[in-house]
């Protein structure tokens, strides 16, 4: 009996961290499915229909959606970066910021170096176009421009770091401390 009565003090807790309304009479199986269909809704894998799931109160259900929102967004994808537009395309590399509602994200990283870049930020420079203008020769001789819209960017999306590659890395930054230091 005492060891149901931590149970359930602990899963009381653990509902109070996730913010997950319940009764004072509430019972270790009605805790245990509202905690599991919280965590189920905070997986970014998980089914959207959980997010209606009447278990949780209306504002567990919105904290769930925030947060799978901002997991889904700072998610870190490997890529490298080529740079297409030609008023940009000297320099060594870039600075981009985005945001929306719950996340701001800003990063500075290098062209043609793999790199790790959050989600949100490689779907905004997908979008990137800048305009090329070309000069033809019309009917009567006449030039004319014409605008062309291209993508500012190359994303290549690269394969995860190898064990190795990861151990290679630690080597080159504790070296470079070294030197630094």
């Amino acid at each position: 009996m005492i060891e149901q009565n931590e149970l359930l003090e602990t899963l009381k807790k653990e509902a109070d961290s996730y913010d997950i309304k319940y009764t004072e009479s509430a019972t270790i199986n009605s805790l245990t499915g509202k905690i599991n269909a919280y965590k189920k809704a905070m997986l970014p894998e998980g089914d959207l229909t959980i997010l209606k799931d009447p278990k949780l109160s209306a504002s567990a259900m919105e904290k769930a959606r925030i947060n799978r929102i901002i997991k889904s967004a700072t998610k870190l994808s490997r890529v490298q970066v080529t740079c297409n537009d030609p008023r940009i395309r000297d320099r060594e590399g870039c600075y981009r910021s985005v945001s929306n509602k719950y996340v701001k994200l800003k990063k500075v990283f290098t062209f043609d170096t793999p790199t790790h870049l959050p989600q949100m930020m490689i779907e905004y420079m997908k979008g990137e176009n800048y305009l090329a203008f070309t000069k033809k020769k019309g009917k009567g001789g006449f030039e004319t421009t014409t605008a062309k819209e291209i993508p500012t960017f190359n994303i290549q999306e690269l394969p995860a770091l190898t064990t190795k590659e990861f151990q290679r890395i630690a080597l080159r930054q504790q070296a470079e401390s070294v030197v630094n230091d």
